[in-house]
Parts: structure tokens; sequence; C-alpha cells
């Protein structure tokens, strides 16, 4: 009997807790973009952002929900008077509307963490230092001007 509860402790002490976070600190760059790092257990993931569609700071519950976007499940955050907003891989087009966007390398790596995670906790960091702001400002401006050609080529039924 002794052995049992030996055997119930260790479970017990090896089992995470569905309570764990997720954290997400973002760094402010002036543009479009906000850039931020993603972090779960020991997996770093980096993660860009819509500067005008915001998810607020703070803590808010993650769920799997099934995307009609998407077709398949994908982490939702839960926000008063918001619906949809997600963690999704980004790709060619590059749409964000509210959401947090990360590679696809890193979203197969996430999704293999979420099931012991069930909040995110969205934070501020430091500002940037210069020399990347100025990066950061050249990639946002080409970016815009990659998505700008890429509509004016689909307005006038180009191929691309």
């Amino acid at each position: 009997m002794k052995w049992l509860k030996i055997v119930a402790l260790l479970i017990v002490l090896t089992i995470p807790a569905n309570s764990a976070d997720i954290t997400l600190e973002r760094c402010y760059v002036p543009g479009q973009w906000i850039y931020g790092i993603l972090k779960v257990d020991d997996l770093t993931i980096h993660t860009i952002e819509n500067t005008h569609t915001l998810i607020p700071q703070g803590k808010h519950k993650i769920i799997m929900s099934y995307s009609p976007r998407f077709k398949k499940r994908t982490p939702e955050i839960i926000i008063e008077n918001r619906e949809g907003i997600r963690i999704h891989p980004i790709g060619k087009k590059f749409a964000l509307e509210g959401c947090i966007g990360i590679s696809p390398e890193d979203y197969k790596k996430l999704l293999a963490k979420l099931d012991k995670h069930n909040t995110i906790t969205i934070s501020a960091a430091k500002p940037v230092p210069p020399k990347l702001t100025y990066f950061q400002i050249l990639l946002d401006k080409l970016t815009a001007l990659k998505v700008y050609l890429y509509r004016y080529a689909k307005m006038l039924h180009l191929p691309h």
C-alpha cells in the first residue's frame, strides 16, 4: 500500500498544472506593426500584430476552437466585445486583423505545448534600440509597399 502512495505522489508532482501562463512581451516600434516575444515554457516565438487592432494588455483566457476562416481548430483568445481573435501562422497574404501572427514552423511547436496552458498575459517590454527601430521602420515600409502592389495587381486582374 505504501508503494501506491509513492506512485500517486510522483504522478501528482510530475503532471504540470493546467493554469500555466503564456506570456507575450511587445516591443513598440513606430509603424503599422508591433513585434513581440511569445514565451511558452522553454519555447520562445517571435510575433507580429497590427498596431490598429491590438489585443488589450492584461490576462486573457485561451481556448482551442474551430475557425471558419482557417477551417480548423486554432487557439482563440477570449476578449470582451471581440471575437475570432486568434494566434495563427502568417503566410504570403500577411493578413492580421487583430490576431497574433507567428511563423508556420513556430505555430506547430506552439500547438504541441498548448494543451497545458489556458491563459495569456500580454505586456509591454522595453523600447527597441534605435538601430533596430530604423530597420523595423524600413521593413514596415517595404511590407506596406508589397501589400499595396499585391492589391493593385489584384484590382487590375494581373497575375501575381
